[in-house]
C-alpha cells in the first residue's frame, strides 16, 4: 500500500512538472508575440519574432514577421510619396491650396500663402 502511494505521488509530481513545461512552451511564445504586438501598436515597427518551431505558433510568428516587414515597407513608401508631394507643392510656381470636406483650409503652399496672405495658424492640418 505504501509503494502504491509513493508511486502515485511520484507520477503526480512528474506529470505536474511535465505539464508545467509543456504549458510554458505554448504560452511563452504567445506572451512574447503579445508583447511585440503591443509595441507594434504603439508605433515601434522594428519588431520581429524568433521562430523556433514549424507548428501553428511558429507559423503565427512567421506571419507576424511578414506583416511587420510589409507594414514597414508601406510606411516607407508613404513617407517617400509624401516627401515627393511636399517638394512638388513647395516648388510649384502656382499657388495650391487644399480644403477638407468641411471647407476648412488644410494645406497651402508658399506661393498660395503669399497670394492670399495666409498666416500659418490659419491652417488646420499638420502639413503647411
Amino acid at each position: 500500500k505504501v509503494i502504491i502511494t509513493y508511486a502515485t505521488l511520484i507520477s503526480l509530481l512528474t506529470t505536474s512538472i511535465l505539464g508545467y513545461f509543456i504549458a510554458n512552451s505554448i504560452t511563452g511564445p504567445i506572451r512574447t508575440l503579445t508583447k511585440k504586438a503591443k509595441a507594434l501598436a504603439k508605433g515601434n515597427f522594428n519588431q520581429s519574432i524568433e521562430v523556433k518551431s514549424n507548428d501553428e505558433i511558429g507559423e503565427l510568428g512567421m506571419m507576424f514577421n511578414f506583416l511587420t516587414k510589409e507594414l514597414r515597407e508601406s510606411i516607407e513608401k508613404m513617407d517617400l510619396e509624401r516627401s515627393k508631394l511636399d517638394t512638388i507643392f513647395n516648388y510649384m510656381a502656382e499657388g495650391v491650396i487644399a480644403i477638407d470636406r468641411k471647407n476648412r483650409l488644410i494645406h497651402a503652399n508658399s506661393i498660395a500663402k503669399k497670394i492670399l496672405n495666409i498666416l500659418r495658424r490659419t491652417l488646420t492640418g499638420s502639413s503647411t
